[in-house]
């Protein structure tokens, strides 16, 4: 009878619940309490079941309830911030427009005075011309009429009349009448258009600096999960050639320059003896002990210098170097014939009239031409860009990271030939960065 007990009371208690609380409740029951009653303990069990799971399901409830808050509560503040940023965004696209449409209002203002300067010069050079040609046309027409004169008066044969006429005729027209030679002022608008070259150049400038200033100052990346993440980070410096990860826009830029990529290796008939030349040569360390290098006229016999084999002759060129180093390395261009001989400015990079250069430190950088140092304000960063316009008489220095920003631009008329050249600080190592299917040189 027990058994037949304990067996219905398994058939009544299957599918109730599977949980492992009441499968160990009910056998406690079938082994333990057969002679009660059934139902009485099926209740009890329940009852426990039921207590249990409440209590685990009320905290389960809390718990989520508490994360659904903290959520909506940090969705809330986000679509603050987020609604913030748009007005803030919009106002100043809003900001920008107004400053754009008042520059152009100034500059139409700036074009009108030119012109209206220009037209005036032109009214008054004009007007001057068109007397003289007048007077010109006076004196042709007074002359041609003494001519037939004399003409008529060859051919008279009254003796009298010759004779009374011919010392009038004889008297020179000349005399009180144009007292200058006629001459036009050729370089009147030569200055002019000088000064307008001047002025676009100093003007395209300005807006690239500027424009990079802008760039720097909102150039963060969103990254998910609310962080902002600056947009100028410094590549390690470190060889061998670190790796870049561009934005899209200055991928483009960056593949625009390299459009105009060029080869280019250090000559060592160039090289300060100090100066260990690397990799093809593609690179150079300053150290202390000297080179055996042979005696060269071209040779550098006191600065730590090397120039380039290849001379950049017109057209657009680009190349990039990447330097390390405790000290400074000096990144420039020069005329073929700076001084080799002595450490004096004739021989400096960037210290004379014939070279200009960036000098590259771990605190900054500093632009030199001619003795004439501009500080640059910019991150150190261990690639440099440069980026040579010689018939547009434009070099400009791009420091490369994860953004391409203009640290500087040289604006002369080059005149010669120039050629890549590095002046190298004591421990200090640069490498040429490889050629990456350019044509340089390109018109």
């Amino acid at each position: 009878m027990g058994t037949a007990r304990r067996g219905h009371l398994s058939r009544i208690t299957k599918g109730l619940c599977h949980s492992p609380c009441l499968s160990v409740c009910l056998s406690v029951c079938l082994f333990a309490c057969v002679c009660v009653c059934v139902c009485v303990c099926v209740s009890v069990c329940l009852s426990v079941c039921l207590s249990v799971f409440q209590v685990q399901l009320q905290e389960s409830q809390r718990l989520l309830q508490g994360r659904i808050r903290t959520g909506e509560r940090e969705l809330e503040e986000f679509q603050q911030s987020l609604e913030s940023l748009k007005v803030s965004a919009s106002a100043v696209l809003e900001d920008s427009e107004a400053v754009f449409a008042d520059m152009a209002v100034r500059l139409e203002k700036t074009k009108a005075e030119v012109r209206a300067r220009l037209e005036a010069k032109e009214r008054a050079v004009v007007g001057r011309a068109e007397k003289d040609v007048e007077m010109l046309e006076k004196d042709l027409e007074e002359l041609r009429r003494r001519d037939q004169e004399i003409s008529e008066l060859l051919q008279t044969e009254d003796n009298t009349h010759f004779l009374q006429a011919a010392p009038l005729m004889c008297v020179p027209l000349t005399a009180g009448r144009r007292s200058r030679a006629l001459s036009l002022p050729t370089e009147a608008f030569s200055a002019a258009r000088r000064a307008l070259c001047h002025l676009r150049g100093r003007m395209e400038e300005v807006c690239r600096e500027e424009v990079d200033k802008i760039s720097r100052a909102v150039n963060e990346n969103y990254v998910s999960g609310g962080e902002c993440v600056k947009g100028e980070k410094a590549v390690p410096a470190s060889f061998p050639l670190s790796s870049l990860s561009l934005q899209p826009a200055d991928q483009r830029m960056r593949a625009a320059f390299l459009r105009f990529s060029c080869r280019l290796s250090l000559d060592p008939d160039t090289a300060h003896p100090t100066l260990v030349l690397l990799e093809g040569p593609q690179g150079a360390h300053c150290g202390e002990e000297p080179q055996s290098y042979p005696p060269h006229p071209q040779r550098f016999d006191s600065v730590a210098q090397v120039l380039c084999r290849e001379g950049q002759f017109g057209g657009a060129s680009y190349w990039e170097v990447e330097w390390r180093g405790g000290g400074w390395v000096d990144i420039g261009v020069t005329y073929r014939g700076i001084g080799r001989k002595g450490g004096g400015k004739p021989c400096l990079l960037g210290r004379n009239e014939n070279s200009w250069r960036l000098r590259c430190t771990n605190a900054g950088y500093a632009a030199w031409h001619d003795n004439r140092k501009t500080t640059v304000a910019a991150p150190p960063c261990p690639r440099i860009g440069v980026f040579l316009e010689r018939q547009k008489g434009a070099l400009s220095f791009y420091g490369v990271s994860d953004t391409v920003v203009l640290l500087h631009t040289f604006r002369c008329p080059f005149s010669q030939p120039l050629y890549p050249a590095f002046r190298l600080d004591l421990d200090s190592t640069l490498l040429i960065c490889p050629h990456e299917g350019g044509n340089g040189n390109v018109p």
